[in-house]
């Protein structure tokens, strides 16, 4: 229990390496080894501040939770976090991105054939998550895709993303994301450059899908925030589900066997 509470708490206390950016981000040299590639692959997207301290806490939170497969980051940013808002807008340098990503995927399968690849994006990293969903080719599949605080809109079309996954998109919002992901996203927009309450605050908003885009949403998972959730760490707002014990204890479950944690 002890070690439980430490891995945590650990985790929380080292936001602020968040403006060393990469240079917090250790590990993944191990985490991409040949024995692990051979096993799957997790990617992670991080949000507009790029490669940082995050996804370390979520490699190693995922590790903890038993994820045997390879993990890497796949950073879409220039690497400047002093450029967030540009990464937040530029939207067609994004897909041209997306599209890489997607290739990625791609060289992977083709190298290790019939083995799960999941993606994990945050904030603006679970928009590009579904942007590489829809550049990949008809027949490439995923396994399953996590999004956390996604900065795209809840009214976001998601049919052609979720025709790209096997065990569907799980969607993590909270309500006390609003700063970030509702009032933030209402004045400087979304991944899909727009203007409104984000689907990491309230969710995807499934009332105004079409009846195609309904079939489709049988996979959609909306995963709202708990109180249940603290105990993990995740005290709601926009970094706390890439805490490591919430990694540990919420997310490698899906990885590894496509379902939430038990009560």
């Amino acid at each position: 229990m002890a070690s439980r509470v430490w891995r945590g708490m650990t985790s929380a206390a080292n936001l602020p390496a968040l403006l060393l950016g990469g240079w917090a981000c250790r590990g993944f040299d191990d985490y991409a080894a040949q024995e692990r590639l051979e096993r799957g692959l997790v990617i992670l997207l991080p949000g507009i501040e790029g490669r940082s301290v995050l996804e370390t806490n979520v490699a190693r939170g995922l590790i903890d939770g038993g994820v045997q497969a390879a993990i890497e980051v796949q950073d879409w940013t220039s690497g400047w976090w002093v450029l967030m808002p540009w990464h937040l807008c530029a939207y067609d340098r994004n897909r041209r991105m997306a599209a890489r990503i997607a290739s990625r995927i791609e060289e992977y399968r083709s190298s290790f054939p019939g083995r799960p690849v999941h993606l994990i994006g945050h904030s603006g990293g679970a928009g590009m998550a579904l942007f590489v969903l829809e550049a990949l080719p008809d027949d490439v599949r995923v396994s399953s895709v996590i999004l956390l605080a996604a900065a795209v809109s809840s009214r976001y079309s998601l049919s052609a993303a979720l025709e790209h996954t096997n065990e569907g998109i799980w969607n993590f919002h909270s309500v006390l994301d609003g700063p970030l992901l509702g009032l933030a996203s209402l004045v400087a927009g979304t991944m899909d450059r727009r203007r409104a309450v984000a689907a990491g605050a309230l969710g995807f908003d499934t009332e105004f899908m079409s009846q195609a885009q309904q079939l489709s949403a049988g996979r959609l998972h909306q995963v709202p925030f708990t109180g249940r959730m603290c105990l993990s760490g995740n005290l709601g707002g926009h970094f706390g589900c890439m805490n490591r014990l919430f990694a540990e204890e919420w997310l490698a479950p899906i990885v590894t066997r496509g379902a939430l944690p038990s009560a």
